[in-house]
């Protein structure tokens, strides 16, 4: 379950135990089922409404889907799984981008304002950048020769944490 930073919503990984996932937005504060998230590039899904038909959205394998966001105005949010990185529009529940970029660590894996996901690509320190809205991908920082054991994004800074060093950047 990954909840958003106001608490008001949540995505939540439902479907059987052992199998695929599909993740479904929920209104926390009505208690209720809003809508599946999109599978297919572009396309929307209806509202949740108790029918069985409804679209059941993004089918997510597990384990390795732990890097998850919300932008900070909650009207997006990105998952990283198997070396891809989907970005949804909640409002609609449609997929807007599909991007090929690695691992994030889920740790770092982060919306940095309402369109700008920043985070560190696991094996080694590289600091990675996509734009929500367009897709678009920059490099920050790296690769360089040490590991890094997590970080955080605050007021526009990146901060990442390493053996005894402490690296901030500015988005």
């Amino acid at each position: 379950c990954f909840v958003s930073r106001d608490g008001r919503q949540a995505v939540i990984c439902e479907g059987p135990h052992d199998g695929d996932k599909c993740l479904a937005l929920w209104d926390l504060e009505q208690g209720r089922l809003v809508r599946f998230l999109s599978a297919e590039k572009g396309k929307g899904t209806k509202e949740y409404d108790g029918d069985d038909t409804a679209d059941f959205g993004a089918r997510v394998e597990q384990p390795g889907s732990q890097a998850f966001t919300f932008s900070t105005d909650g009207k997006l949010a990105a998952i990283n799984v198997n070396e891809i990185v989907r970005i949804w529009e909640l409002a609609s529940g449609r997929l807007l981008h599909e991007v090929e970029v690695g691992r994030f660590h889920p740790h770092t894996f982060r919306f940095a304002d309402e369109r700008q996901i920043v985070g560190k690509i696991n094996g080694g320190v590289v600091i990675q950048a996509i734009d929500a809205p367009t897709g678009e991908q920059r490099k920050l920082m790296g690769p360089v020769g040490y590991e890094s054991y997590g970080g955080a994004v605050r007021d526009g800074t990146f901060t990442l944490v390493s053996v005894g060093e402490v690296f901030s950047l500015s988005l």
